[in-house]
């Protein structure tokens, strides 16, 4: 992709790395929570159990991978070239866990202080009908984020072309 699109930055994401013998295995957030070992930190001695947030690979993997691409961004500015940002559930998983817990005895996830905000979304118009999906969450002064319309498109209606 590089040679024929110079500065190209692809970001690719998957769950269990890019080695090794699962690095061409499938996955999603609940495998990654549950090979990382975060549904039996979650849970107890009777059993696995998922994070209060429910899904949090998807999430944090959004924000870990968005990260990277503003960094090729930065650095593609400064130094020219392309880059393959790759970001993985489980690893990102693992990142995380490793950042501390919160003692069981003085967090409660069910407590309205320490639910999730509700994301921001968009409503938009679609061959399909009315669809509400996620905004932009990040907002940039010199580059505002936002989605192109139609939100959604009939599969095969668009030619494949380069936008610049």
């Amino acid at each position: 992709m590089a040679k024929k699109r110079p500065g190209i930055i692809y970001l690719s994401n998957n769950c269990y790395g890019y080695g090794g013998p699962w690095g061409d295995h499938g996955g999603f957030d609940m495998e990654g929570c549950s090979v990382s070992g975060i549904t039996k930190i979650e849970g107890s001695g009777a059993g696995p159990k998922y994070p209060p947030t429910g899904i949090i690979n998807d999430f944090v993997l959004g924000y870990i991978g968005a990260s990277g691409v503003m960094a090729a961004l930065r650095r593609r500015a400064k130094e020219g070239g392309s880059y393959h940002v790759k970001v993985s559930l489980t690893r990102a998983a693992m990142w995380y866990s490793s950042l501390g817990l919160f003692p069981t005895t003085e967090f409660d996830g069910n407590h309205p202080d320490h639910k999730m905000i509700p994301p921001r979304t968009i409503k938009g118009k679609t061959p399909y009908g009315e669809i509400h999906r996620l905004a932009p969450m990040v907002q940039l002064s010199k580059t505002p984020s936002r989605w192109r319309d139609p939100l959604v498109t009939v599969r095969g209606s668009s030619l494949p072309v380069w936008e610049g």
